[in-house]
């Protein structure tokens, strides 16, 4: 279905029978090539992810990074997701621009997530 924009996080889920949930990440990586975008690897067991999720929809909601397309991967509704893109660990963090992976992160250390966030958008900026 398609995209609906006045939500500020997409979410990827795999649809049974249909897809795995590839296509739909790399749609939205594609259709936001213009931004820099986040994708967020998470697991509902994991406990770190919990208290990333709940600063990511926070900074998503405030409209804190305009020129950010916040993307959330749940490993329980799109595992093969993970595993094809390569997640070992959660909470993970990879960022895209121009449908190029810049960066990657590991852990839930916001001044990480953050630090790597402006200094992308910098770049996205210089360009």
């Amino acid at each position: 279905e398609p995209e609906d924009p006045s939500r500020p996080i997409v979410e990827i889920k795999a649809i049974p029978g249909k897809s795995t949930g590839l296509a739909e990440l790399e749609r939205a990586i594609a259709l936001h090539r213009d931004h820099l975008v986040l994708v967020f690897y998470h697991a509902k067991w994991c406990r770190a992810c919990r208290y990333v999720k709940h600063r990511l929809e926070k900074l998503a909601l405030q409209h804190a990074y305009p020129d950010v397309k916040f993307v959330s991967v749940d490993q329980t509704a799109a595992r093969a997701v993970c595993r094809d893109m390569g997640i070992q660990e959660f909470p993970t963090i990879q960022m895209f621009k121009d449908m190029i992976k810049v960066a990657e992160i590991h852990g839930a250390e916001l001044e990480k997530i953050t630090g790597a966030l402006e200094a992308n958008l910098k770049h996205l900026k210089d360009q």
